[in-house]
């Protein structure tokens, strides 16, 4: 589950900030009291604190404080989306995280979430009966059959899973492969896709170049996006054409949100041209 991706991301950070051991405490709370409350910013309620707390290294303010920020790490071979994960998922779910750290003592981890009124259950079998609000303003005819969606390809699971979640939250319908073989085999059990989002450089035998060629085989006008961090290093017949969209890693989740709705305006603009242009009065 996300609940558990975001605590294991929590405490490996936890673990390589104690290079030479130590003692990592995950603890529980409640918190109810209306001065702990405004101490920490939030509305009156009830509130779970999922709190992780670590005797390593500790950060200094400025490290701390880009701690969430998408590809920032101070560790070598990291690739600084851990707490950006994080960081969106309780966003997501409508809590707060928080960092308290101090070098060489070590860092507290908090997730504060709001209290639930239902359970699990209790929400999916509303869903399912056709009892929750949600259901009756989610799944419309009109907000199904507007929904875009994007096919997401990387071979790092980290980068995927950061892109696919904030295109989800914005509305879109994602797929998400870790290779171009997967990707089209995507693309053969859903059917049509309305832009693709490819990373160039993937293991195996198909880069994203390869990749947005065949899906244009089968869509000619589908948007494409692709994204590399090595742009300059590669060879000739990597390098996307003029008709691909390029943006160079890492980037910005409101560079990738801006990039994809401009691709799909297009789209739809072109569409409703030919569409006019194709119109003949019958009478």
């Amino acid at each position: 589950t996300h609940m558990e991706m975001a605590l294991l991301n929590v405490l490996i950070n936890a673990r390589d900030a104690m290079p030479d051991g130590g003692r990592v405490t995950v603890a529980t709370s409640t918190m109810v009291d209306s001065e702990r409350l405004e101490r920490h910013g939030l509305a009156p309620g009830t509130y779970v604190v999922i709190c992780v707390i670590d005797q390593g290294q500790g950060m200094p303010p400025e490290v701390a404080q880009r701690a969430t920020e998408p590809f920032f790490t101070t560790k070598g071979p990291g690739t600084g989306l851990g707490l950006a994960m994080v960081h969106g998922f309780v966003q997501q779910s409508h809590g707060r995280l928080e960092i308290d750290s101090v070098p060489g003592e070590g860092t507290t981890i908090r997730m504060i979430f709001p209290l639930a009124q239902q359970s699990g259950l209790e929400v999916l079998a509303d869903r399912l009966g056709g009892k929750g609000r949600s259901t009756q303003t989610s799944w419309t005819p009109a907000a199904i059959l507007g929904r875009r969606t994007i096919l997401v390809v990387d071979d790092s699971h980290d980068v995927r899973e950061l892109a696919e979640n904030h295109l989800r939250e914005l509305g879109y319908r994602v797929l998400a492969a870790q290779s171009g073989e997967e990707a089209m085999e995507l693309i053969e059990r859903y059917g049509d896709i309305d832009l693709l989002f490819s990373d160039i450089i993937m293991p195996g035998g198909m880069n994203g170049v390869r990749l947005a060629e065949l899906v244009r085989k089968r869509q000619p006008d589908v948007p494409v996006l692709l994204a590399t961090g090595y742009m300059n290093e590669l060879p000739v017949s990597a390098r996307p054409g003029a008709t691909y969209t390029t943006m160079a890693k890492p980037y910005r989740l409101a560079d990738l949100a801006e990039r994809v709705r401009l691709a799909l305006d297009s789209k739809a603009g072109k569409g409703s041209r030919d569409s006019a242009a194709g119109f003949q009065h019958e009478g």
